[in-house]
């Protein structure tokens, strides 16, 4: 199947909806910098916290 958006970029591609929302949905809200910040911190100490099942 040819790719008929070899013009655009990744995050374009990502921004292109694939289908329209379910009756009812609502999108979501864009994530603000704050947000995103948080994000990347709760996922920093995540990563390095020791993993439990590692040990067992």
């Amino acid at each position: 199947m040819p790719d008929d958006f070899a013009s655009i970029t990744g995050l374009e591609r990502e921004l292109i909806p694939t289908r329209p929302p379910a009756p009812g949905h609502t999108p979501p809200e864009p994530i603000t910098p704050e947000r995103a910040a948080h994000n990347r911190a709760v996922l920093e100490a995540a990563i390095r916290r020791p993993n439990p099942q590692a040990a067992a």
